[in-house]
């Protein structure tokens, strides 16, 4: 598994990562990303998402709607899991015929429900340092 280590000063910066790291994707990814509320997933995702060229105006969390889809260089599927209260909810949804597509599968609030996650994944992790700075650990399976 190869891991990086970078920092974030800004929203911004972290947006920009995002959007740096999607270059990297060929398009049948799933990336887990957690971290407090408020540490930068949202921010983390509509920078992969203006990487797979998507305009960052029709980006949003759905948090109450649970997958947002888009399309950019390739399907990407955006999925919110907070709200959730049980696997069954994401079952409900076909939560695997999502992830057995050829999409982008972008997934915030990933470590409360592991187990609906494809066995391959790509781990964001972001911990808030202070108010500004970010640490955002990557973990992504060797290929």
């Amino acid at each position: 598994m190869k891991s990086a280590i970078y920092f974030s000063d800004s929203p911004k910066a972290t947006f920009d990562l995002g959007r740096r790291l999607a270059a990297h994707l060929t398009g049948n990814e799933c990336v887990a990303l957690t971290g407090d509320l408020g540490a930068g997933k949202t921010q983390m995702v509509k920078g992969f998402c203006a990487g797979l060229g998507i305009r960052e105006d029709l980006i949003s969390s759905p948090t109450f709607s649970i997958v947002n889809e888009y399309l950019g260089r390739c399907p990407v599927y955006h999925f919110d899991f907070y709200r959730i209260e049980k696997a069954d909810e994401l079952w409900d949804i076909g939560i695997e015929d999502y992830f057995s597509r050829t999409a982008v599968k972008l997934v915030e609030w990933a470590e409360l429900f592991p187990e609906v996650l494809p066995k391959t994944v790509i781990r964001v992790h972001i911990t808030e340092v202070n108010s500004h700075d970010r640490k955002i650990e990557v973990f992504a399976p060797a290929r």
